[in-house]
Order: structure tokens, then C-alpha cells, then sequence
């Protein structure tokens, strides 16, 4: 979530450099793809992920959430 951080212990980080990397750009990545999409089929699946997870979710706070981030 964007309110919260991933830790990687330095060991992890030096012993996993490229995989780090990876997760990072990917995570960018998605996003970037979720904050400027409309309502493309990956924003709607995404929506429907945080709205199984949080039913109380209303969609339209997920798209002034999504307006808020840009």
C-alpha cells in the first residue's frame, strides 16, 4: 500500500541485489500504471482486489484517491 514500507535487511539487499531491484521497478512500475490509468481493465482488477479485501471500500473513494495521487 502506499501507506506503507517494505524493509529489506542489508544481507538480503547485497546477497539479492537484481531480485530488489526487480521488486522494485515492478512495484513502480504498478503504481504508476494504478495512479494514471483510468478505467482500464488492470485499474479495475486492482479495484476489485482492494474492494474483496475491504467491502466497505466505496469505488468512489478509490477514484478520489486515485485523482488525490496524481
Amino acid at each position: 500500500a502506499y501507506g506503507c514500507l517494505v524493509l529489506a535487511p542489508n544481507g538480503f539487499a547485497r546477497d539479492n541485489a537484481q531480485a530488489l531491484r526487480n521488486f522494485l521497478a515492478a512495484s513502480s512500475e504498478g503504481w504508476r500504471d494504478y495512479i494514471q490509468g483510468d478505467r482500464g481493465a488492470g485499474v479495475q482488477a486492482a479495484d476489485a482486489l482492494i474492494r474483496r479485501a475491504n467491502p466497505a471500500m466505496p469505488q468512489a473513494v478509490l477514484a478520489e484517491a486515485r485523482a488525490s495521487l496524481r
